[in-house]
C-alpha cells in the first residue's frame, strides 16, 4: 500500500504515475532469529519499465544502515498482457543488538521512478511523478514470535472528554483501524509497546465505539 509519495519534476512527453508498482505485503515481520526475508515487488503497468529504488528508515524517519536491502536500485520491467513482472527484495539486519523484551520498528520505503520515453516533442511541459510506497518494518525478537493477536486484546481504548485514551501494555506495535464513535470515523493510529496514544473525538460524537487492529498479514481483526 502507498503510504507516501515523492514527486519527481521533468520534462516528458506524457503525464505518468507509478501506480502500476506495488508490494507484496503491507507491513514486513523481521524475526530475529532469520537470517533474512523477503519482499516481493510487481509492476502490473503494461506501458512503463520503472527504476526502483529501496532503503530503510528509523522508526524516526531517518535512513538507517543496522538492515541491508537488496538491491536497492533495479528496474522493474513492465508487465505483459498474461501477468506482472515481479521482483523481489531481500532485508538481511546487520545492526547491532536491538531490544529482546519488545518490537523495534523500521520503515520500508520503495520508490518508482517511471521510464522517460524518447517521443516526438511536442512542445508541452508535462508532469511526472515518482511514487515511494512506505510500509512498516517490525524486528521481532524470538521470545515474542508468537502472540500478537492475544496480546492486541489487551490493549485499553477509553474515552475521556474528546479524546480516545489509548494503553497498550504488551511489547508488540499494535495498529488499530475503523475506530469509530457512533457514526464518527475517527483517526487510525499506531501504538508502541508498553506505550500510550490519543486519538481526538468530536464534542458530539456519541453512541459505541468500535475499533479492529491489523495482523501480521495485514488482515483486519474487530476488537470491540
Amino acid at each position: 500500500m502507498v503510504a507516501g509519495a515523492a514527486l519527481l519534476l521533468s520534462l516528458v512527453s506524457t503525464a505518468s504515475f507509478a501506480g502500476g508498482v506495488g508490494l507484496g505485503a503491507t507491513r514486513v515481520v523481521y524475526p530475529a532469529d532469520s537470517k533474512q526475508v523477503s519482499l516481493s515487488v510487481s509492476n502490473t503497468d503494461k506501458n512503463n519499465v520503472y527504476l526502483l529504488q529501496s532503503w530503510i528508515d528509523n522508526a524516526e524517519g531517518g535512513v538507517t544502515q543496522d538492515f541491508m536491502m537488496t538491491p536497492p536500485l533495479f528496474v522493474i520491467k513492465q508487465a505483459t498482457e498474461s501477468a506482472p513482472a515481479e521482483n523481489t527484495l531481500r532485508l538481511v539486519y546487520a545492526g547491532p543488538p536491538l531490544a529482546q523484551d519488545r518490537e523495534t520498528l523500521f520503515w520500508v520505503n520503495v520508490k518508482a521512478i517511471p521510464s522517460t520515453k524518447r517521443d516526438a516533442d511536442d512542445g508541452q511541459s508535462k508532469l511526472r511523478l515518482a511514487v515511494v510506497s512506505r510500509i512498516k518494518l517490525l524486528y521481532r525478537p524470538k521470545e515474542l514470535a508468537n502472540g500478537l493477536q492475544d496480546s492486541a486484546s489487551k490493549v485499553e481504548v477509553k474515552r475521556v472528554g474528546n479524546t480516545l485514551a489509548i494503553n497498550n501494555p504488551t511489547p508488540y506495535f499494535i495498529s488499530l483501524i475503523k475506530v469509530s464513535v457512533g457514526e464518527h470515523v475517527l483517526d487510525n493510529t499506531m501504538v508502541a509497546p508498553y506505550g500510550q496514544g490519543k486519538v481526538s473525538v468530536p464534542e458530539n460524537a456519541k453512541g459505541e465505539l468500535h475499533y479492529s487492529f491489523v495482523n501480521d498479514y495485514g488482515a483486519l481483526i474487530k476488537l470491540k
